[in-house]
């Protein structure tokens, strides 16, 4: 089966678009065909779903898979004034996701605590205010600290 061959529609949302992008059909496509995936990346009506604006999906390491980044925000969500586009990484403490900033037009990285508790609280803090005081080229600098509901 070829490119040309599957039923590519346009998509009114991105739960849309990932509903069809892991149907067994595509799932099966990607898998069986995988040096056609980038062709299939640039079709015109997918192509806005794998551009810098949402690319919360992204080709897996190795060259016949295809993925949807596990527990993604989609494109539409929020937190606080930033559109989170994508997780960049978890560690013990939170998940850093890459977001954009409408008010200052720039990309961020955000971090957002997972740990829960006073104690969990106090320690991002202390995180925060040890590495708001640091000033270095390979150390990202810290902006901007809040909360958005429970989430710090």
């Amino acid at each position: 089966m070829s490119t040309g061959e599957l039923q590519i529609r346009e998509f009114r949302s991105f739960d849309e678009f990932r509903v069809w992008w892991n149907s067994p059909e595509i799932v099966e496509f990607c898998r069986q065909n995988p040096d056609q995936v980038d062709q299939l990346k640039e079709h015109p009506f997918l192509k806005c779903w794998f551009g810098d604006a949402g690319q919360t999906l992204r080709t897996g390491d190795m060259p016949a898979e295809v993925m949807v980044v596990q527990d993604a925000p989609s494109a539409l969500e929020v937190f606080g004034r930033y559109q989170l586009e994508r997780e960049l990484g978890r560690g013990g403490m939170g998940v850093v996701h890459l977001a954009a900033d409408p008010v200052l037009e720039r990309k961020v990285a955000l971090k957002v605590m997972t740990l829960e508790g006073i104690e969990a609280t106090a320690r991002f803090m202390r995180e925060v205010r040890a590495s708001a005081k640091l000033k270095h080229p390979n150390i990202v600098q810290i902006y901007e600290v809040g909360a958005q509901g429970k989430s710090h």
